[in-house]
């Protein structure tokens, strides 16, 4: 702009110049061609008569010369007018020509001023365009934080018009009042760098809502020293920091209860352990809780209700462990907590089972009744493990080794459960290799009536025989093939052995002798394994009502709605149900008038200590006493001595088995001792 400036004045300058030469070259030319053309005309009058006089003596001749003379005179006038007029004629052109290359230039100059005023004005358009439109914040401030302009974007984001906010101090009105200090720190740096690049800030609207902008901010010279401007432009990136978050919760908190995540809960963890280093003495513990028979709920209700059961259960922990460091929700139904100063095992396990006690009751969904209880393992630091890893590692171990004890159990983290674990690795291969060698067999164990001594029934009883040398007892294997479901296949082969037995004594003539079939909890409460031994019971002929399904009371608890649903489909087909174990669990009489059970088995706990511990004596006869008022028969277990036999008929025990009577037999001498029996009948 500066440049085209200065060209249109030396244009002007230029063309007034040659103006005032020509006015010059027009006033003088006249005045120097007359005074030449007179003083050639005065010389030649005085010269040329007096040198023709002086030469030409003859005035005829003079006569005739003076003629000459006179169109002399005509011819060298007219050609020094000629020459005088034609020099200042190219003058004359010259400033004319001079004048025009002025104009030119001087047009196009104007031309290229009013161009560039065009363009001046279209690109402020823009610009003003882009000010009011653009979706940033576009802010001009002096030093002291008053606003002098403010685009309609921010107006609309803060919530001002613009009356409102211009000359207001931006400090006082959209910073809240904790960040005033940093907003001061950030325009002294402002002032001395002249400029401040991405820096994040909270600012505060009309309406009182958070707004972070990140912001670039450059000081504008205003030619004056001691004053200057500020033009800032911010991006709102308010929902970028609410998707930040949204990423951050998904990374470290379990999106369907809120709890940390196994990610979170092992950075906590781990500044835990770093500033228990920091202590001598100082240790904390990790707690491994695992839900009882949650997959129960899963399988009747679905995944839904599950998860409706896991927030109300995580709900239940925040309320109850106020004094936990953190609270983390790994997978599934398994959650980790950990204690900070952790002072003795003794504490630790009171804390525990107040735990327990306060988030173990029944969960009611829609008149569905399941009772909750959970397995928990422990692991303290540095006792056991000194990292983050190895802790985890120890703490599902100890979780794992207290599933196996049964449920609701604790368990703390001891080395000899790392050998155990192996030993049911092992185990678990030798199941495989047996059910792949088909190395199970059947034994029967008669029930007598204690009234007759005639044999009634038998329980089928599964026995094992690895690689045909080594006996395994049930109670070491099936507990592995139950945890790692091998149980699923071993109870269709029980099943289908048992029921195959059952048709051949029937066919040989001993159609009253009952059979009694042991079923899992975990067959039981699942969908497809129940299905399958369903599918078995329909593919034989066999008469039904003596036949008995076995359950225990762990079954029970699992699902009491579901357990009662599956058994009475068992009870459509003819089918008796027995209650195994009775009095070894915590609600039989509180579910025993629901279940469609028909026999009571008093458990072999109970029978070992009588006639002679009185406690145990008077826990069988009210039992036997409350199965006859429910009209449920008793069967006793594990009956050893002419003692436990005597009593038990004197409480009208109906049945039992034991050693005392017979122990489990092969199937083929079972059918002898059936034989033996009715001849002697």
């Amino acid at each position: 702009m500066s440049n085209y400036s200065t060209n249109e004045r030396n244009t002007y300058k230029d063309v007034g110049d040659s103006v005032k030469i020509r006015n010059k070259i027009f006033s003088k030319e006249a005045l120097i061609i007359t005074l030449k053309y007179g003083l050639f005309g005065s010389l030649w009058i005085l010269l040329s008569d007096n040198l023709l006089a002086f030469l030409v003596e003859n005035p005829s001749i003079y006569k005739q010369l003076q003629t000459f003379k006179g169109w002399a005179y005509i011819l060298i006038t007219m050609l020094l007018i000629y020459n005088l007029i034609h020099k200042r004629i190219q003058i004359i052109k010259q400033s004319g020509n001079k004048i025009k290359e002025a104009y030119d230039e001087l047009k196009r100059s104007h031309e290229e001023v009013i161009n560039m005023e065009k363009e001046l004005r279209y690109q402020k358009d823009i610009l003003q365009n882009i000010v009011d439109h653009s979706p940033v914040i576009i802010a001009l401030w002096e030093d002291e934080g008053k606003i002098t302009r403010l685009n309609p974007y921010a107006q609309k984001l803060f919530g001002y018009k613009e009356e409102e906010i211009i000359n207001q101090n931006w400090l006082e009105l959209l910073i809240p009042r904790n960040n005033k200090k940093i907003m001061e720190q950030v325009m002294e740096e402002t002032r001395l760098n002249g400029q401040i690049r991405d820096h994040e800030s909270e600012f505060v609207s009309k309406n009182g809502s958070i707004i972070n902008i990140i912001w670039n901010s450059s000081v504008l010279n205003s030619g004056e020293e001691h004053k200057f401007q500020v033009v800032s432009i911010g991006i709102d990136i308010t929902e970028r920091k609410k998707q930040e978050e949204k990423i951050k919760r998904m990374a470290y908190y379990d999106n369907l209860t809120g709890l940390p995540n196994k990610v979170l809960f092992i950075e906590e963890a781990r500044k835990c352990m770093n500033a228990s280093k920091q202590i001598e003495g100082s240790k904390f513990a990790i707690l491994y809780l695992d839900i009882d028979n949650f997959k129960y709920i899963n399988d009747t209700l679905g995944h839904s209700v599950g998860d409706e059961f896991l927030k109300y259960f995580s709900d239940n922990l925040n309320r109850n462990c106020k004094d936990a460091a953190i609270i983390s929700r790994f997978s599934g139904d398994e959650f980790v907590i950990l204690y900070q100063d952790t002072y003795s095992t003794d504490q630790l396990i009171e804390c525990i089972e107040d735990l327990m006690k306060k988030t173990g009751n029944t969960w009611t969904y829609n008149n569905y009744q399941f009772y909750i209880s959970m397995t928990v393992g422990v692991a303290v630091y540095p006792e056991h493990g000194t990292d983050i890893t190895e802790l985890l590692k120890n703490v599902e171990i100890a979780m794992y080794g207290a599933k196996r004890q049964g449920k609701n159990k604790i368990q703390i983290f001891n080395h000899n459960l790392i050998n155990i674990n192996y030993w049911n690795m092992v185990m678990a291969n030798k199941i495989q290799v047996g059910l792949d060698n088909e190395e199970f067999t059947l034994h029967y164990q008669p029930q007598y009536s204690l009234t007759s001594n005639r044999i009634v029934g038998v329980e089928a009883l599964v026995r094992w025989k690895y690689r045909k040398k080594e006996n395994i007892s049930p109670a070491e294997f099936i507990p592995v093939a139950e945890e790692t479901g091998q149980i699923y296949e071993i109870e269709r082969w029980v099943f289908k052995t048992a029921l195959q037995q059952k048709k051949a004594w029937e066919e040989t003539g001993f159609r009253q002798i009952g059979i009694s079939i042991n079923l899992s909890a975990k067959t039981l409460i699942s969908d497809a394994n129940f299905l399958k031994i369903e599918m078995l019971l329909s593919s034989y002929e066999v008469d039904y009502s003596n036949v008995t399904i076995e359950i225990t009371e762990t079954a029970i608890l699992s699902n009491i709605n579901l357990v009662i649903q599956r058994l009475n489909r068992f009870k459509a087909k003819g089918l008796k149900i027995a209650l195994d174990d009775f009095g070894t669990g915590y609600s039989s009489l509180t579910y025993l008038k629901d279940l469609p059970i028909d026999t009571i088995k008093l458990d072999q706990s109970y029978i070992s200590a009588v006639p002679y511990n009185q406690i145990d004596s008077h826990i069988v006869k009210a039992i036997i006493s409350l199965s006859h008022d429910l009209n449920y028969d008793v069967v006793a277990e594990g009956i050893e001595t002419i003692e436990q036999l005597v009593y038990l008929r004197k409480q009208y025990c109906e049945d039992g088995q034991g050693y005392l009577l017979s122990k489990p037999l092969p199937s083929e001498e079972v059918i002898e001792l059936f034989k033996k029996e009715k001849i002697n009948n």
